[in-house]
């Protein structure tokens, strides 16, 4: 029986990723009809204290593949390597080179959705019962499996992915809330026709 927090952690990732990748491919796009320069869509910040664009794309590329690979049991190369640090950065000397294009931001997303299909599998891990340790800067924080789904991975994935979806916004990509939804999760079983108001 697969773990349940290891598979709701790794859908709830994959369903993010992808929705970046649409809103990447959006960026891109309304760059080219514009002419702008990607680089000062990707510079962009909701704050003068909020990171840009392109950090919050990497923070969640990083945090997705991070937390899917130690709730299947497994480690990061390092247990401080920046492309599994799970949503605790917060320094510029924690991140790649800037990003110049979205075609470098898409490639990321499309090899974290890779890494992500490697860990489909049923996880040999007791993590019901192990504590799910990230570390980044000497500094360790323990969690529990429930807790580190529900109260941490799964509010920072959307968390980014509302940042990107409002600095795009922001910044004049024609997005609406469905870009944000993704595909619908419903169908429509009936429609009631609507009755005439009548007097009793």
């Amino acid at each position: 029986m697969p773990n349940p927090h290891h598979t709701l952690a790794r859908d709830s990732a994959v369903s993010v990723l992808n929705r970046a990748r649409v809103l990447a491919v959006k960026a891109a796009t309304h760059c080219h009809r514009q002419n702008l320069d990607p680089v000062d869509l990707l510079n962009a910040r909701l704050a003068p204290d909020m990171l840009n664009l392109d950090r919050q794309f990497q923070i969640l590329t990083s945090g997705a593949r991070g937390s899917v690979i130690r709730l299947a049991g497994g480690s990061p190369p390092t247990p401080e390597a920046p492309d599994y640090a799970v949503f605790n950065r917060g320094d510029e000397r924690d991140f790649r080179e800037p990003a110049r294009d979205f075609d470098t931001i898409e490639s990321d997303l499309k090899r974290a959705l890779r890494d992500l299909e490697r860990h489909s599998a049923e996880p040999d891990f007791d993590v019901e019962t192990r504590p799910i340790d990230v570390q980044w800067r000497g500094r360790i924080r323990r969690f529990n499996a429930p807790d580190f789904v529900m109260r941490y991975v799964i509010p920072n994935l959307y968390f980014h992915l509302s940042m990107i979806h409002a600095l795009l916004r922001h910044q004049g990509v024609p997005l609406g809330k469905a870009d944000f939804e993704g595909p619908p999760s419903y169908r429509i079983v009936s429609a009631i026709e609507p009755t005439e108001p009548h007097d009793d």
